[in-house]
C-alpha cells in the first residue's frame, strides 16, 4: 500500500477522502507556520520596546551623572570664591573630602589676608588727616615741625595697631568677623586696647625714647602725662574704621553673590 506524509504525519488512504484529509493537514500546517510567525513578530516588537525603554533609562541617569557632577562643581567654586559661605560641604568619598577641606581653607586664608588689607588701607586713609592735623602740636628734635612723611609713617604705624585690636577682639571674642557686628563686648575690647596702645607709644616715643616732645598747645592727661589728641585718636578712629571695612565688607559680598548667581 502507499503511503503518504506531510512533515511527520502520515496519512493513510481511506477512500475517495483520503485527498480531503491530505488539504485539511495541510491547511492545519499553514495556520500552524502563520501563528508562529504572529508569534515570533510580537516577540521581536517586545524586545524591542525593552530595548527602548532600558536605552531610555540609561540616557536619563547619565544626564543625571551629569547635572549631578556640574552641581557639584557649582557648588565648590561657589564655597571658593563666592560669598564666603562657611558651611562645610559634605562628601562622601575620602577624596571629596580632603577637596573640600582645601577648597575651605584656601577661601578662609584669602578671606582672612583680604579683611586684614581692607583694615590697613582704611585706618592709614582715617589717620593721616588727623596725624596732620594734631601734628603743630608736637615738636620735633630742634623745634622743627614734624613733616608730611613722618605723618604718613604714624598713619601705618596706626593701621598695624588697627590690626593688633583686630586680633584681640579675634581671640577675646572667638570670632574672626566680630566686627561685624560688635556689641558691646566688641566696643569695650576696642576701648581697652586704644587706651591701652595710645598709652603705650605715646609713653615710650615721648618720655623714653624722646623721638618728639609734645608743644605748648598740646593738652595732657593727669597721671600718665601723655597727649590726649592723640588719646582721643585710638579711642574714636578704631570703631569707625571697623565699621567702614564691615559695610564695604558687606558690599563685595553681595555684588560677589550677585555675579556668582547669575
Amino acid at each position: 500500500m502507499r503511503r503518504w506524509w506531510i512533515g511527520s504525519w502520515e496519512i493513510k488512504p481511506c477512500g475517495s477522502n483520503w485527498w480531503h484529509e491530505a488539504r485539511r493537514m495541510s491547511t492545519l500546517c499553514t495556520r500552524c507556520s502563520i501563528n508562529s510567525d504572529r508569534d515570533l513578530t510580537g516577540i521581536e516588537s517586545s524586545l524591542a520596546s525593552w530595548q527602548n525603554i532600558f536605552t531610555t533609562t540609561r540616557r536619563s541617569s547619565e544626564q543625571c551623572s551629569r547635572n549631578w557632577r556640574r552641581t557639584e562643581r557649582f557648588r565648590i567654586g561657589y564655597w571658593r570664591g563666592c560669598v564666603g559661605s562657611r558651611n562645610r560641604i559634605e562628601s562622601g568619598t575620602s577624596h571629596g573630602d580632603e577637596n573640600v577641606s582645601a577648597s575651605s581653607s584656601e577661601h578662609w586664608s584669602g578671606d582672612l589676608v583680604r579683611q586684614v588689607t581692607m583694615l590697613v588701607v582704611v585706618a592709614v586713609l582715617v589717620n593721616y588727616p588727623w596725624e596732620r592735623l594734631q601734628s603743630p602740636l608736637y615738636v620735633h628734635p630742634g623745634r622743627a615741625g614734624i613733616p608730611w612723611w613722618l605723618c604718613l609713617a604714624a598713619s601705618l604705624a596706626d593701621g598695624l595697631f588697627v590690626v593688633a585690636i583686630f586680633g584681640v577682639g579675634w581671640i577675646a571674642l572667638g570670632r574672626r568677623r566680630w566686627f561685624e557686628q560688635p556689641g558691646i563686648e566688641g566696643y569695650i575690647v576696642m576701648l581697652i586696647s586704644g587706651v591701652a596702645i595710645s598709652v603705650g607709644v605715646e609713653w615710650t616715643t615721648v618720655h623714653v625714647l624722646r623721638w618728639w616732645t609734645y608743644g605748648e598747645q598740646m593738652p595732657l592727661v593727669p597721671i600718665v602725662n601723655i597727649g590726649l589728641v592723640p588719646l582721643t585718636q585710638m579711642l574714636v578712629l578704631p570703631p569707625l574704621i571697623f565699621r567702614g571695612v564691615a559695610v564695604v565688607s558687606r558690599y563685595v559680598d553681595s555684588m560677589r553673590a550677585k555675579a556668582c548667581g547669575q
